[in-house]
């Protein structure tokens, strides 16, 4: 070696930008991270598992509710068809698959045969939950390392709805729980589902 020359000048200097992309990918923070901010750590750690941004399957059952009036119950009943909502019923398997595409995260849901998809993001610090045109608009909390959810906007088109959803995330050992409920204004029940997960191997 001359005198005078670095160790460090026999590095490719592509060496340090690949390090630098790959460590900078890694450690960028999940969706729920950055919305939470600090109190992500305060969520139970099958919580912060749920939501690390890392690609996962989640598998168990659940309790689909509809709604008690018939031109509602008719109304569910077209969505089920159109493949938009699950059906009723108690005990139905349902897997929730989630995956991150760049700040974005895709929920892909099953409950028996019917998919119900939605996108969340980050907009203006609040978190957005999509399915298609329907945009929901959802205020974070965490209450003794339980996530919960209540919407503070629900929109149609753009078109404000009547409608709130009040939605929460609990742990017990290696399970998560969930519980959604969509109500009317006027309190009258929508939709509601809730059950109980594992993490698929």
């Amino acid at each position: 070696m001359r005198r005078g020359t670095s160790p460090l000048s026999r590095i490719p200097i592509s060496l340090p930008l690949l390090v630098k992309s790959t460590f900078g990918k890694t450690m960028t923070p999940s969706l729920y991270q950055q919305v939470l901010g600090d109190d992500f750590a305060k969520l139970a750690p099958r919580l912060q598992q749920l939501h690390s941004g890392e690609t996962s399957t989640w598998s168990g059952l659940a309790d689909v509710e509809w709604g008690e009036s018939r031109w509602l119950r008719g109304l569910l009943h077209a969505a089920v068809m159109l493949r938009q909502l699950p059906p009723a019923g108690s005990q139905q398997a349902c897997q929730i698959t989630l995956t991150r595409h760049a700040q974005k995260e895709r929920w892909q849901r099953r409950f028996g045969r019917t998919p119900m998809v939605s996108k969340q993001f980050q907009r203006n610090s609040e978190l957005i939950e999509a399915m298609g045109p329907l945009h929901i608009r959802l205020e974070n909390s965490v209450e003794n390392g339980n996530l919960q959810q209540r919407s503070s906007r629900i929109s149609w088109l753009g078109i404000p709805m009547p409608l709130r959803v009040l939605a929460s995330e609990t742990s017990d050992g290696d399970a998560m729980q969930f519980d959604v409920a969509i109500r009317f204004a006027s309190g009258a029940l929508l939709l509601r589902y809730h059950g109980q997960l594992r993490k698929n191997p």
